[in-house]
């Protein structure tokens, strides 16, 4: 008994999936505050385009375990949304109000929330210590 694949149909090719096209500084809202357990995969910042959420991990994220998230709904209730990883960032293809990134289980689940608070387009988040100006 022989197998053989089929080569791909004519006129069909491969596509390489493009790079994500992150917003430009300008283009960013960072309206989003974190809270919850410190881990080391904590997220360093977070900011939407208006259309999806970058949620921006320490580089070193891609060596471990990327934490899924789950967007809290107006319920209360986890709901599991379309996201995609490029390099440290998770894109989630959505806008929302809450959600957590969960890693571990029983006593050993880290979480860590992130809210949407109030806007600041094209600012980059206070750092604690910092006076606003």
């Amino acid at each position: 008994v022989a197998w053989a694949d089929p080569a791909q149909p004519a006129g069909q090719r491969q596509t390489v999936p493009a790079a994500p096209n992150i917003p430009a500084e300008a283009a960013r809202n960072y309206r989003y505050g974190l809270t919850g357990d410190t881990p080391p995969w904590r997220p360093i910042t977070v900011f939407d385009d208006g259309r999806r959420v970058y949620v921006v991990f320490p580089r070193g994220i891609v060596q471990g375990e990327m934490p899924p998230i789950f967007v809290i709904g107006s319920e209360g209730e986890t709901q599991i949304v379309n996201s995609r990883i490029h390099q440290n960032t998770l894109i989630v293809d959505r806008l929302f109000g809450a959600a957590e990134l969960r890693l571990g289980s029983g006593d050993r689940q880290q979480t860590v929330r992130i809210v949407r608070v109030e806007q600041r387009q094209a600012a980059q988040p206070a750092k604690t210590g910092e006076k606003p100006s």
